[in-house]
This record gives C-alpha cells, sequence and structure tokens, in this order.
C-alpha cells in the first residue's frame, strides 16, 4: 500500500496599523486691560448722555474673539443704581451694535494675531429718565471670549476683568406757568388777564414743575399782592389773594414759599394756582392795573 503524506502549512496574515499624526489645534490666548472706568453727569431734562472708556484685547491663536459684558438689570437690559432707583443705560460698540447683558452673549470684535487692538464702549443713558438725584453706579464683567468661550490668560494676564460705571444726576428744577394742565411746557402762558375789574373775579393756572428732587416754591409779588393802575403817578391799587396747590400765599408781607415733592416723571407735577380780586373795584380811575409775579423752584 502506498504511503500518503500530508504536508500541513501555516497562512499566516500580517496586520499592519497605519498611525497618523494631525497637529493639535493652536490653542487661543487672550489678555484685556482697561482704560478709565467711564463716569457722565445725567441731565435728564436735556437729552440724552454718554461717555466712552477703552478696552485693550491681545490674543494668540486661531481664533473668534469677541466680549461679553454682564452687569446688573434683567437682561438684555442694563441699569445702574442709587438706594433703590435705577436708570437704564446701553454699551454700544463703534458701529452702533449693542452688548447684550447676558452670559451667553458676545460681539465679535476684529483682532489680529500678535496684535493688541483697542475696543471702544460707547455708554448712553436716554432722554427723559427722571429719578433721584444722587450717584448711580453699576459694576461691569468684561470677558474676552473665542466663540463664545472664555480664552486662556496670556502669562501674568488677565482675560476676566471689571470696571465701575459711574452716573451722576444733579439736583435740577423745572417750572412753567400753564393756562391748562397736562404735559410739562404745554399751554404756557405769561398773562392772566382779568378783562375788566371786578371784585371777587378768579383766575386758574397751573405752576408745572418737573424735578430730580423735592423742591421749594417761592412767589414773589412786584407790588405785594395788589394790582397797581400803570402809566401815572396816581397809583390806585386792587388787592388780590393768591394761593398755590390749595396753600393760601399772603404776598402782602413779602415772597411766599411752599415744599413740594413732584413725581419724578417728565411731565412733573401740575400744582393749581388761583387768584382772587379781593380789593373793591368801583369808584377806581380807568386804566390799566397789573402785577408783576415771580416763581422761583430750587431743589
Amino acid at each position: 500500500m502506498a504511503s500518503v503524506r500530508r504536508l500541513s502549512g501555516l497562512l499566516a496574515a500580517a496586520f499592519v496599523a497605519l498611525l497618523v499624526s494631525v497637529p493639535a489645534h493652536a490653542a487661543c490666548n487672550g489678555a484685556l486691560t482697561a482704560g478709565t472706568p467711564p463716569s457722565v453727569s445725567y441731565d435728564p431734562f436735556s437729552g440724552e448722555a454718554t461717555v466712552t472708556a477703552t478696552v485693550t484685547t491681545n490674543r494668540t491663536g486661531s481664533c473668534a474673539p469677541g466680549l461679553n459684558i454682564t452687569g446688573s438689570g434683567t437682561s438684555p437690559n442694563r441699569v445702574v443704581t442709587s438706594s433703590g432707583s435705577t436708570l437704564a443705560y446701553t454699551i454700544n460698540n463703534p458701529g452702533g451694535s449693542i452688548y447684550q447683558n447676558s452670559s451667553t452673549a458676545f460681539l465679535g470684535i476684529t483682532s489680529a494675531n500678535n496684535q493688541s487692538v483697542q475696543q471702544t464702549l460707547t455708554f448712553k443713558i436716554a432722554a427723559s429718565q427722571v429719578v433721584n438725584a444722587g450717584t448711580y453706579t453699576d459694576t461691569i464683567t468684561i470677558r474676552f471670549v473665542d466663540n463664545g468661550t472664555l480664552m486662556s490668560a496670556q502669562s501674568g494676564q488677565v482675560t476676566t476683568l471689571t470696571m465701575l460705571v459711574t452716573v451722576t444726576v444733579p439736583s435740577k428744577s423745572q417750572v412753567n406757568i400753564a393756562g391748562s394742565s397736562g404735559t410739562f411746557g404745554t399751554f404756557a402762558i405769561t398773562t392772566l388777564d382779568f378783562g375788566e375789574l371786578a371784585q371777587n373775579a378768579v383766575r386758574n393756572a397751573f405752576v408745572q414743575v418737573r424735578s430730580t428732587a423735592a423742591v421749594s416754591i417761592t412767589v414773589t409779588s412786584v407790588n405785594s399782592g395788589s394790582l397797581k393802575r400803570i402809566g401815572t403817578t396816581f397809583q390806585s391799587t386792587v388787592a388780590y389773594s393768591l394761593s398755590l396747590n390749595s396753600t393760601a400765599l399772603n404776598l402782602s408781607t413779602g415772597p411766599k414759599s411752599i415744599n413740594v415733592n413732584p413725581a419724578r416723571t417728565i411731565d412733573g407735577t401740575n400744582l393749581p394756582l388761583a387768584i382772587t380780586l379781593t380789593g373793591a373795584t368801583t369808584g377806581l380811575p380807568a386804566g390799566t392795573y397789573q402785577d408783576v409775579l415771580t416763581v422761583d423752584v430750587v431743589p
């Protein structure tokens, strides 16, 4: 019998691992420095107030740089505060865009690699916000971010800083004499005309006052509470009484004052003014009788 020899063999498969090295994304580092903190005096009766501040940015690496600025107020609004009173303001970049008051909001900035760039921030307080006189502040936090994420700080520098915003509201008042109650400055008058004089005749007006503080209102009469005949040396008189905000003011003995705390609004407070002819008017020589009243308002 023939013998059969079996041949056995091993088939080896070799697997080669190919390793590809991908360079890591360059780190985006940044740094912030701030200029002089913004401080502005705000007169609510004179219009919008603005002040600028600068922040210098510097970054290295491939970035989408931006600033995130948060402070007091409910997003997206910002406020400065003083003893419980608040005054709204905005922060704008040079292009006019508003930096929203939100930890997740940021505006991109143009910043070249390894180049310091000054970013101008414009702080705006809109007109007609009548608040109590005082010093209002807000502490804002400025973060230098890369696509919304806080950058790593360069050695010895920072990517987060705080800045104090200060707004000073002066004690200021304005007054207007109006023929009718209404918005401040409307129906302004310079004369109360009694026509033909008659005893007990009454003329009414309104003293309009707006202010950032409580005020003292002083009324002064040139003729000590009387109408005097003009254009002659024989000066007959007709006495009158005056009340302001339902308070009688006897002008015959000199200027008189009352204290008022006007509403902190752009329209202010309308105070009724009443003048009544109390003196006799019969038998007087013909002519024009007049007096000049001055109303001073002091915070």
